[in-house]
């Protein structure tokens, strides 16, 4: 792959203010020159949708409102005071990014700032936005794209009809779309929106009834009446409310999709809220398949967890770093025929966190993490998850950092492994259908949690296969909750010859392997935990049973759930995590060991994780990962047999590896960082 394909694979997403209007190409020479490459598309980030809502044609000059002009209104970033931007400076900036073979595309949000920075549409069609009651009580307001106005019709008629007309006046490639248009306000729809509008929607397209009292406040949106229809539709009816909100997500962008299409243009969609395929659908009713269905061209997976880490003001803020990488894994296995850009967080003067300043060794393992999960296609081989990064945010970056970001584009964007020396993740989309009356009533794992939960404990795996492909597939596999896949399914399993299966299945309903032709070389109960998940391994005949019983013998008395799992709060945020049942720290233990041993060929690594990869030309690739975000560490790595050669491939360490023995070497990884070294082994 030639440098230029590496780099022009990539996006950036740039507020206005990154941009300066008083030069005659509004400043895309000058970014251009700085990046040192020309890349896919750039992201206008316009921040307000009133660029749409207030469109009235580009033929005579109109004043953009300040939060146009730069993210949220903000007074200035590291190089300029907001600038007075008018709709034709910014026709005549889409006209030199286009010149410049860049793709230029409309960003924009669906927040309201309830007129702070300039009157909004908003002001004038308060029904279109929605109240949101948290459990305390206390209502905010944002917009909802799914509403109607006052007189019945469709606000996503009126956007489809507008946003074609801003696409086309100012010669725009395409439209992406962030916060609040998909998806929904980040409470998420177990506090969203059970306004007299959605909940008729929702009566009409299920031909449910209400009971008698609540019907009878169906025409009242006052803060009682709408939390007494809360708690009834989310406590009796939430699979359904669920599954409405999924249908009319598809149809919004159906309807959109369709029209931008027609005229030529593209639709991009940031993810929802930082989460993978479930808990998307689980919390904010967006299936992410039925967006692709519905003619989303790329998905954006918000793969942001230094950053949000970083600025999260909580007196405890959780490191959502393996949550937050593997969920790209997750998107693309269950929906492989998008394209995916994954959010690459490199700094946001307005939200004012800046990891390529202030934590770099965390932003590089950010380009080297995401560029290393992969999808097994139908015929075994490996293909990359993402189609490449979008760059948030793009404005006041320098010459020298975007160099800085530019040779780890190459490194991370040079070669695809031949093998990965871990399991593959097997998915079904029968399993994740079946998933969602087994969480809303056991709070049970989901894949992305067992996945990521192993990656903390030093299991990574960064392969995904469709179980369909099961036929072209070789090596270890992973399968979580394999009691949920579909008996066909189940049998294809049963019948691989391809190396060691790892599953885990609920004990709760008396499954057991045996029934679908499985003779476990080990099973085991979660012994700690009242929700029973099993364990069951076959094709894996040297197992250390020993490890294993002392791992489940470690004591787990943390509290299980104090009523029944339905009724325990979902969070109202995106910083909250999903709410699961209790599986005990042992019972992880002794499963991440078991993936951690499951390939034939292992490198052992103490203080750090390491996922292993071999190359076409036979060599080893090692990432060598340090989880502590304020020591350097030397992480003692032994090889399985005598190593020829180490090549050091990152760019830290920069002197070669201490070596202790003929198999062994000390890798040197910065704080929170990735080291990448490459070794040549004896005899291979």
């Amino acid at each position: 792959m030639s440098e230029h394909s590496v780099v022009s694979q990539q996006c950036v997403w740039i507020p206005l203010i990154g941009f300066d209007r008083e030069k005659p190409d509004k400043g895309v020479g000058e970014l251009i020159s700085r990046m040192g490459f020309i890349p896919e598309a750039v992201s206008v980030f316009l921040f307000h949708a009133d660029i749409v809502h207030l469109h009235d044609g580009v033929d005579h000059i109109r004043h953009l409102p300040p939060d146009n002009c730069a993210y949220y209104g903000s007074p200035r970033n590291e190089e300029r005071e907001r600038q007075n931007w008018t709709n034709l400076d910014l026709k005549c900036l889409v006209e030199h990014l286009n010149k410049a073979g860049v793709k230029p595309l409309l960003g924009i949000m669906g927040v309201s700032t309830n007129s702070a920075r300039h009157k909004e549409w908003y002001s004038d069609h308060r029904e279109l936005l929605t109240r949101i009651i948290n459990p305390a009580g206390v209502a905010t307001y944002s917009l909802h794209v799914l509403k109607r106005f006052s007189d019945g019709t469709y606000y996503e008629d009126f956007f489809a009809d507008k946003v074609c007309e801003v696409l086309s006046d100012y010669g725009f490639s395409g439209l992406h779309v962030a916060d609040n248009f998909c998806p929904p306000p980040q409470s998420g729809i177990s506090t969203l929106d059970y306004s007299v509008d959605m909940t008729n929607q929702f009566l009409i397209d299920t031909d449910i009834s209400l009971p008698e009292k609540l019907m009878k406040e169906i025409h009242c949106d006052s803060d009682e009446a709408i939390i007494h229809r809360r708690d009834y539709i989310w406590y009796n009816l939430r699979q359904q409310w669920i599954e409405f909100y999924v249908k009319r997500w598809n149809g919004f962008w159906k309807k959109i999709c369709n029209r931008i299409h027609e005229i030529g243009k593209t639709v991009a969609v940031n993810n929802a809220w930082c989460s993978e395929p479930f808990e998307a659908v689980y919390r904010y009713g967006v299936d992410y398949k039925g967006l692709v269905e519905a003619g989303v061209d790329c998905l954006i997976p918000e793969t942001l967890p230094n950053g949000c880490h970083m600025n999260d003001r909580t007196d405890h803020p959780v490191w959502r770093y393996h949550q937050y990488m593997t969920m790209s894994m997750f998107m693309n296995i269950y929906t492989p025929k998008a394209t995916y850009k994954c959010l690459l967080g490199v700094k946001d003067v307005t939200e004012e966190w800046d990891v390529l300043h202030h934590a770099a060794p965390l932003l590089e393992r950010d380009v080297y993490t995401l560029s290393s999960f992969f999808r097994k296609n139908d015929k075994g081989e490996l293909e990359r998850c993402m189609d490449g990064f979008m760059v948030c945010l793009g404005d006041g970056i320098h010459k020298d950092e975007w160099q800085w970001l530019k040779e780890r584009f190459d490194i991370a964007f040079k070669e695809i492994p031949q093998e990965v020396l871990a399991p593959t993740v097997l998915w079904s989309d029968t399993a994740m259908n079946a998933l969602l009356p087994e969480y809303i009533s056991s709070r049970r794992f989901t894949p992305h949690k067992y996945c990521y939960e192993l990656a903390k404990r030093g299991a990574i795996m960064v392969t995904a296969a469709r179980v369909e492909d099961i036929h072209s597939l070789h090596g270890p596999l992973f399968i979580p909750n394999f009691d949920l896949m579909s008996p066909k399914e189940q049998i294809g399993v049963a019948e691989y010859k391809g190396g060691v299966v790892i599953c885990t299945a609920s004990a709760m309903k008396g499954f057991q392997p045996e029934a679908v032709g499985v003779t476990p070389d080990l099973y085991f109960v979660d012994p700690w935990a009242k929700y029973k998940e099993s364990v069951f391994v076959f094709g894996m005949k040297d197992i250390d049973k020993e490890a294993i019983i002392n791992s489940l013998n470690i004591p787990d008395n943390s509290p299980e759930f104090p009523c029944a799992p339905m009724y325990m709060q979902d969070p109202i945020t995106f910083r909250g995590d999903m709410v699961f049942t209790k599986v005990s720290e042992g019972f992880l233990q002794a499963l991440a060991y078991i993936v951690s041993i499951s390939s034939n060929i292992q490198f052992k690594a103490k203080k750090a994780s390491c996922l292993a990869m071999r190359m076409k030309d036979g060599r080893y690739r090692l990432h060598i990962v340090n989880d502590d975000l304020h020591r350097y560490i030397g992480a003692e790595i032994t090889a399985p047999k005598a190593i020829k050669r180490i090549d050091v491939v990152s760019k830290y360490p920069v002197l070669p590896p201490k070596r202790i023995g003929a198999d062994t070497f000390i890798g040197r990884v910065t704080p929170g960082g990735l080291s990448i070294f490459d070794v040549w082994l004896e005899g291979e």
